[in-house]
């Protein structure tokens, strides 16, 4: 469980990142620099669906879906 601790707060500071690039610049003329908000943010999305995936098929945590089901 310690790795989706650690996986959650990548994808939290990526996605922080990401927003922080976003209004840093919002109001210059130029605009945000799209190129490293989109690298941030499908970096935070990457981290975000392999956490998902490890939590997904963690046999832990399909043992408690099955039971609530019943």
């Amino acid at each position: 469980m310690e790795f989706l601790v650690i996986g959650s707060s990548m994808a939290f500071i990526a996605y922080m990142l990401a927003t922080i690039v976003i209004v840093s610049r919002l109001f210059h003329p130029n605009g945000p620099n799209l190129d490293r908000v989109l690298i941030i943010a499908t970096t935070a999305i990457a981290i975000h669906l392999f956490n998902d995936a490890q939590l997904f098929f963690n046999p832990m945590v399909r043992g408690l879906i099955s039971a609530f089901r019943t």
